[in-house]
């Protein structure tokens, strides 16, 4: 009847031929089963547990996704860094044999040589200087105790040279870059540094000096450097 089927749907074939006696049995038996399970899972009921299902598969796909974009930049990343490493390690390489060229190219001036040594690994550099690179029987040394005064000092000034290859730097400055120079090194210290100079006119130089520059720049060719001279000290 459209009443009956509309209150209780469409009729259902009981293939058991039951009673209405043992269809209402069979539903308080359900009925109990029903009850426990949702006392088993906090008194949730099939929809509210099937919303939560719902949800939670939502945050488990996002999760995933989340996983998947981690795994994928890692992997990126490692990718990244070996590339970086291979990269780092060759320019540490030529860095360290441009250094070693431009140390021994100054010292070759005072008729000197010199060598670096660069051990990227433990993180160590190590220098010898031999005095007289034209006379074979010259020895070198790797301690500055054994050089004289002014080859210390030049040979200071020549590896702070090298090294400054390394630093991108606008200004640059030397304090008493001359201590314990004659006038013969001295006079060979201010050439290159102002060769330097006129190399790299972009950068701003400052050289720190107690002696009076002005008998070295005397015949100097390029343009002059401006020279600011402190007042004497006066004791009180």
């Amino acid at each position: 009847m459209p009443i009956v089927r509309s209150n209780f749907g469409e009729r259902v074939p009981d293939k058991q031929q039951r009673t209405a006696a043992q269809l209402k049995q069979e539903q308080v038996k359900l009925g109990k089963q029903l009850q426990r399970a949702e006392a088993e899972h906090g008194g949730k009921n099939l929809t509210q547990l099937a919303e939560e299902a719902h949800k939670a598969k939502m945050l488990l796909d996002k999760a995933s996704a989340d996983i998947h974009t981690v795994q994928q930049t890692s992997v990126k990343e490692k990718e990244a860094f070996t590339e970086r490493s291979k990269f780092l390690t060759k320019e540490a390489k030529t860095k360290g044999k441009q250094a070693a060229s431009d140390f021994n190219a100054r010292l070759s001036r005072k008729g000197h040589a010199g060598s670096l040594d660069f051990d990227h690994g433990a993180e160590t550099l190590s220098l010898s200087v031999t005095r007289n690179s034209s006379d074979q029987q010259s020895s070198s040394t790797t301690d500055a105790r054994n050089l004289s005064g002014g080859e210390r000092s030049f040979t200071t000034l020549a590896f702070e040279l090298a090294m400054w290859e390394f630093c991108a730097t606008p200004f640059r400055v030397l304090d008493e870059f001359d201590v314990f120079m004659d006038d013969t090194y001295r006079k060979q210290a201010v050439d290159t540094l102002m060769e330097l100079c006129d190399t790299q006119p972009h950068r701003q130089f400052l050289f720190i000096t107690p002696q009076d520059m002005h008998p070295f720049l005397a015949k100097r060719k390029g343009s002059m450097p401006q020279i600011t001279k402190m007042r004497d000290v006066r004791p009180e």
